[in-house]
C-alpha cells in the first residue's frame, strides 16, 4: 500500500526522521483492503519510541518511498511485512519502521480507530502465507504447462500469444511492444517450435499455399496447425526460423487469419488492408499502394513532422459507433514509430511518387480495383481463398469509397504533401 503525500512531514519520514505527529496521509493503493482502501487518509503515529506490534500495520520508508503493510511476524532486527491483498510478503529492518497506524480519517474529520483484532488479522494472514508457500510449486509446474498468453491489441480485438521460453517471450514481447495488453485474450495461439538444422524456403504468401482438412491445417509447407473444439484457439507447430527478423513478417500473415477468427466471434465489422495510417488534429489518413508506392516514405517524412503514425504496412477499419475508423495494428514490429490508437477515418489516398504535390480525383472503379488488392484477404485459419473472397474484397472496397473521400496523391519526397492534404480539406 503506497502513500505518496510528499508534504514536508513525507520528506521527513522517508529520509528517516520522525516528525512530530500524528500525521495524515492519503494512501493511493489497495494492498491492505479492505481494512484500509485506496484513497483512505490514515492517521500515523509517528513517534520514534512507538515500535509496531503483531498484527498493526506500520508504515515502512524504503527506496525514497512510504509503504503500509501489516506486521506478521519478528525476528532480531527485522519485521516481516505483508498486504492483506497481497499473496507474500518480505523481510524489512526495523530500523525503517516510520510509524504505525492508528486510524482512519473520516471526511467529516471524525477518527475511525482502527478494530483491535490486528493479532486475528496476523495470524489469519500468516496461514494464507503458509498456504501460498506450500502450493507455489504447483501454481509453478502449472504455469509452465498453461503459461499465460501475450495479448496484443489489434483494434477491438485481443490476440492471445502463448510461446514456449524466455528468450522467444521476450522477443515476441519486445517485438509487438506498445501493443501488449493486460486484458484476456478472445483468440489465442499456442505456439510449438521445431528446431531443425539446414535452410528451408520461405514462401512468399501463408495464404496461397495453404491447405485446410476439417480442423487441421498447413501453410507454406512450414506452419502446421489445428483448430480447438470451441473455436476460441489453435495449436501451431513453426520452425524456429520464422521468428527472426525480418523473416518473422511471413509468419505475421498467420496472426492475419487468426484476427479474422476472433472478429467472426466478435461484433467486430472490420478489415485489414496493407497501406500505412496517420493521425493529425485527431484524425486519421490512410495512404495506400501497391510495394515501392512510398508507404514507408510516407511514414518516415510523417514522423519528422511530429505526426502520428499508426503503422506503416498494415492497417485495420472498422465500424464503431456507426462511423469508420482507423485503428492502428501491432503488425510489423519491425517499425518502432507506430502507436496504438483509434481516429476517425477522413480519407484515402492512393499514392504515387511525383514531381509535385497534387491530390487528384479518381475513378470510382479504379479506386475499388486498387483498394480490393491490398485488403488482406478476409479467412481464417481453417479457411482457404476461393472466389467468394475476392468478392468481399470488392464489396468491402466498394463500400468504402462510398463512404470515405478517396484520391490519387502525388508528393514529391519530402513532407511538404501534409500542407497540401491540409490545404484540401480546410
Amino acid at each position: 500500500m503506497n502513500i505518496n503525500e510528499k508534504s514536508a512531514e513525507w520528506l521527513e519520514m522517508v529520509s528517516g526522521g520522525h516528525p512530530v505527529g500524528p500525521v495524515k496521509m492519503e494512501v493511493l493503493s489497495g494492498s491492505m483492503h479492505p481494512a484500509i482502501r485506496a484513497g483512505d487518509t490514515v492517521v500515523i503515529d509517528t513517534s520514534e519510541k512507538r515500535r509496531p506490534r503483531i498484527g498493526e500495520i506500520a508504515v515502512f520508508s524504503e527506496k525514497r518511498q512510504l509503504t503500509a503493510h501489516r506486521v506478521l511476524f519478528t525476528l532480531p532486527g527485522r519485521i516481516y511485512q505483508k498486504g492483506d491483498r497481497n499473496s507474500f510478503g518480505r523481510f524489512s529492518a526495523k530500523k525503517n519502521v516510520a510509524g504505525v497506524i492508528t486510524g482512519i480519517m473520516k471526511p467529516d474529520e471524525t477518527l475511525l480507530e482502527l478494530e483491535d483484532s490486528g493479532r486475528i488479522a496476523a495470524f489469519r494472514e500468516t496461514l494464507k502465507l503458509l498456504y501460498s508457500l506450500a502450493t507455489e510449486p504447483a501454481r509453478k509446474f502449472k504455469r509452465r504447462l498453461f503459461p499465460r498468453p501475450l495479448v496484443i491489441q489489434c483494434g477491438g480485438i485481443r490476440l492471445g500469444l502463448i510461446v514456449p521460453g524466455k528468450q522467444l517471450h521476450s522477443f515476441v514481447a519486445d517485438y509487438y511492444r506498445g501493443f501488449i495488453v493486460p486484458e484476456n485474450p478472445l483468440f489465442s495461439l499456442k505456439i510449438n517450435i521445431r528446431r531443425r538444422s539446414g535452410s528451408f524456403e520461405i514462401p512468399d504468401s501463408l495464404f496461397n499455399t495453404k491447405t485446410v482438412n476439417s480442423s487441421t491445417f498447413s501453410a507454406g509447407g512450414l506452419v502446421y496447425g489445428k483448430l480447438c473444439r470451441d473455436g476460441k484457439g489453435a495449436v501451431i507447430s513453426v520452425p524456429a526460423g520464422l521468428f527472426v527478423k525480418p523473416v518473422v513478417r511471413v509468419f505475421e500473415q498467420i496472426l492475419y487469419q487468426a484476427y479474422f477468427n476472433a472478429a467472426a466471434l466478435s461484433d467486430e465489422e472490420s478489415f485489414l488492408i496493407h497501406a500505412c495510417g496517420v493521425e493529425d488534429d485527431g484524425w486519421g489518413y490512410l495512404f495506400c499502394g501497391p510495394s515501392g508506392s512510398g508507404k514507408s516514405t510516407t511514414a518516415a517524412l510523417s514522423v519528422q513532422t511530429r505526426k502520428k503514425v499508426l503503422n506503416d504496412e498494415i492497417c485495420l477499419i472498422r465500424r464503431f459507433d456507426g462511423r469508420l475508423m482507423l485503428s492502428s495494428t501491432p503488425f510489423n514490429g519491425l517499425f518502432r514509430d507506430k502507436y496504438l490508437a483509434e481516429v476517425p477515418l477522413k480519407a484515402v489516398f492512393l499514392i504515387a511518387h511525383g514531381a509535385t504535390n497534387m491530390i487528384e480525383d479518381i475513378a470510382e472503379s479504379h479506386a475499388v480495383k486498387t483498394l480490393a488488392r491490398e485488403i488482406v484477404p478476409p479467412i481464417g485459419l481453417t479457411e482457404k481463398i476461393g472466389p467468394a473472397t475476392f468478392t468481399g474484397m470488392l464489396d468491402t472496397a466498394q463500400k468504402l469509397t462510398r463512404e470515405i473521400p478517396v484520391k490519387r496523391l502525388r508528393f514529391r519526397p519530402d513532407a511538404s504533401f501534409w500542407k497540401t492534404i491540409s490545404e484540401h480539406f480546410s
